[in-house]
């Protein structure tokens, strides 16, 4: 019983304490020692024949008081010390009862801990011996109690839960208000707790530092240490930015940290059982976003470790002048960093560095793959999850000095040809004044002129000893992959339908007028303006998508969708066949709106899930303005699904192999690929299966193959 545990936890924190004296409340005398205080419980609990229930309800819980206070113990001293805590918390009228159901729920392993840390504790600083143990112990689980009504703490730090019961330190006040603290390389770190989706309570330490910026469009180094106790109790700032969701300049150049939720902590002198890891890289085209976008709720209810970190962005993270002045893709080399920090780290917070995923979706995704080619992160991850994901002109820059020139006119430093004096211009402004300065983008998708006005930074070739030495197409098409790891590699039914495909469905007019435009302004919307005959590659793919010269809203996503994911899929699982152990899958669950859409306003969309919509399904998005897919409001399906994706990611993370269908599911088997007919793929719904793909998808796949291969459409981007 969680009850009994938590008895034993007061009293056997006394394991240090002085020789048997008699028991005398009144007078404020030591108990004895643990053996004894042990044979005395079973004395006392086999003597009143008094057994600790299991409470489930107030009514339960109502109940237990009074049995409990009422029960005449041998035992005085225990019976007085463990009577006179629960009469006091009855007595306080600010308790809420369910509150304290929580407190008696709380996880042996929680209680196994605190126990060890007073131990040890009390053994480093000695034993008060003038103070009642006992009523110590009462006093702390009484401050626990009035922590959790007021919301004033989320959990205990065991070292100085210690130093409350029963170790020399007069002036520490009986509260809970400490996190829990650990020491890391760098210095000591305090956390705090959460529950997760299920109740599980899970530690998490938020904006611990791992890099710093010296010296801006430089590679950063590892942060610094620190003396004091570094709080890690809310996140840290964020990469400078344009933040398009909200329209507004935010952030900061010094922004390398990193957020760090585990369900379990290590025992001091214990051997720990180590969770997988998982990586998380954040989306937003390069350009915006953070590590905050995850919140980790639904995972902790799994035995897995998640880290989430920032990295630079925009002109900061990735301009490149083509030499050192500005190298190029630094804030790649910010995730590396992390992941350095990771493997020296993670174990601290009982996760295994030799299991280590690393996963991204939408730009997040592309950054995974670039790490997977990119030899310096050799043995930093053993396993990849890349979920809706491409190559295209936001994920990868063709012509940074193009852009470099676009933003030195823009913000007052033209000199780009010279690039020691335009990047020493761009240094002398502070990082918001110099974002202001430059061309954003805006609500109007009609006016092409002006979106080419926008200087776009992201990944680019740097040359020979550089991350990217060529074109990532190339790359990829030889098969050679450094960071050869199981990899789940996925698209959704409609990925093409995001904010941007959605404004065109919805705005009539333009729709229309972009329509009649195709040739002149297709090759802007699917970003292939500079392929060998861009003009007659828009003719082509409008006639195939078109039916009677109209271009439906369905046939307008399937575009989308098949140029920018479904055939760069296609690409990299032919490329890497029989390389790379691969799971490919595709989300198909059609019973819910598109959020990702939703969240924007939109509403006259073609029905069934779009770019985004499975990551929701494995993290709660809520601070991406996405509403959870699991609210009360929310179909019992729509629960079934979320916990049947993370645990079967889960078991991925575990072993590097799919391994968890739930419901009635089939089992994922690997993906190779296959040239003659409609490829086997892992439908991700209600209930997964292997699927293969329909003949119309297979033609579509092949006109795509066409395409790239006649309109040298891989070298233009």
């Amino acid at each position: 019983m969680i009850l009994d545990k938590i008895v034993f936890f007061m009293v056997l924190a006394t394991s240090q304490a002085a020789p048997p004296a008699k028991c005398d409340p009144a007078n404020g005398a030591v108990l004895p020692n643990t053996p004894q205080i042990a044979s005395a419980i079973k004395s006392c609990l086999n003597s009143t024949k008094f057994t600790f229930p299991e409470i489930k309800s107030e009514s339960d819980l109502n109940k237990f008081f009074i049995d409990f206070e009422a029960t005449k113990f041998d035992d005085k001293c225990f019976a007085k010390c463990v009577g006179d805590e629960l009469k006091l918390i009855t007595s306080d009228k600010k308790l809420n009862r369910q509150e304290f159901i929580k407190l008696l729920k709380f996880s042996i392993e929680k209680i196994d801990k605190v126990i060890e840390s007073v131990m040890t504790a009390c053994a480093d600083e000695g034993d008060n011996t003038n103070d009642n143990v006992c009523i110590k112990a009462a006093k702390f689980q009484i401050c626990f109690v009035k922590g959790l009504l007021d919301k004033k703490v989320e959990s205990h730090s065991a070292d100085n839960a210690a130093r409350m019961m029963c170790c020399k330190s007069k002036s520490v006040t009986p509260t809970l208000a400490e996190e829990p603290l650990l020491e890391l390389g760098d210095g000591l770190v305090q956390g705090s707790t959460e529950n997760a989706r299920g109740g599980r309570v899970f530690y998490q330490f938020k904006g611990i530092p791992f890099g710093k910026v010296v010296e801006r469009f430089q590679p950063s180094v590892p942060a610094d240490k620190w003396s004091n106790v570094f709080n890690a109790t809310a996140f840290g700032p964020v990469c400078a930015q344009f933040d398009c969701l909200n329209g507004e300049f935010t952030g900061e150049e010094e922004c390398l940290n990193l957020n760090v939720f585990t369900p379990k902590l290590p025992k001091s002198g214990h051997q720990t059982k180590l969770y997988p890891v998982v990586v998380l890289l954040h989306l937003g085209g390069h350009f915006f976003g953070s590590a905050q976008q995850y919140n980790p709720h639904y995972v902790m209810d799994q035995d897995v470790v998640l880290v989430t970190p920032n990295s630079r962005l925009g002109p900061f993270g990735y301009l490149n002048t083509g030499d050192a002045n500005a190298p190029g893709n630094v804030g790649l080399r910010d995730q590396s960093l992390a992941l350095n920090w990771v493997r020296k780290n993670i174990h601290q917070f009982s996760g295994d560095w030799e299991r280590v995923t690393l996963m991204g979706a939408d730009s997040g995704g592309v950054d995974a793959l670039l790490h997977l080619i990119n030899p310096e992160d050799k043995g930093l991850f053993h396993r990849a999850v890349v979920m809706s994901s491409t190559i295209n002109s936001c994920s990868f820059v063709k012509d940074p000095a193009v852009q470099a020139k676009k933003m030195g006119e823009q913000v007052g430093c033209p000199n780009s040809e010279k690039s020691d004096e335009f990047v020493k211009c761009l240094k002398k402004m502070e990082p918001l004044e110099l974002l202001k300065k430059m061309k954003v983008p805006t609500a109007d998708m009609s006016d092409f002129k002006a979106m080419q006005q926008i200087a776009i930074f992201g990944p680019s070739v740097d040359g020979k000893g550089g991350l990217l030495p060529k074109n990532p197409f190339e790359i990829i098409k030889s098969g050679k992959v450094p960071n050869n790891v199981p990899l789940i590699m996925g698209t959704i039914a409609m990925d093409g339908l995001d904010p941007a495909s959605a404004t065109f469905l919805n705005d009539t007019a333009l729709y229309k007028k972009t329509i009649k435009n195709w040739i002149e302004d297709g090759p802007q919307i699917l970003d292939f303006s500079d392929a060998k005959d861009p003009a007659g590659m828009a003719k082509q793919i409008f006639d195939f998508y078109s039916k009677d010269g109209t271009l439906s809203g369905e046939s307008f996503i399937d575009m989308f969708t098949d140029k920018q994911y479904e055939h760069f899929l296609r690409f990299i699982a032919k490329s890497w066949d029989g390389v790379v152990p691969m799971y490919v899958y595709r989300f198909n669950h059609t019973e819910t709106p598109n959020r990702a859409v939703d969240m924007i306003g939109y509403q006259n969309i073609p029905k069934g899930p779009g770019h985004w919509d499975d990551l929701q399904y494995l993290f709660n998005m809520s601070n991406s303005f996405m509403v959870p897919v699991t609210t009360e409001d929310s179909p019992p399906v729509e629960y079934i699904l979320s916990r049947g994706m993370v645990r079967m990611w889960t078991s991925f993370f575990e072993t590097g192999k799919p391994s968890a269908p739930w419901g009635e599911g089939e089992e994922w088997e690997q993906f190779h690929f296959d040239g003659n007919q409609p490829n086997k793929i892992y439908e991700v719904d209600v209930t997964p299966k292997i699927v293969r793909d329909t003949e119309a998808f297979q033609k579509r796949m092949e006109f795509w193959d066409a395409i790239y291969e006649n309109f040298d459409v891989t070298n233009s981007v």
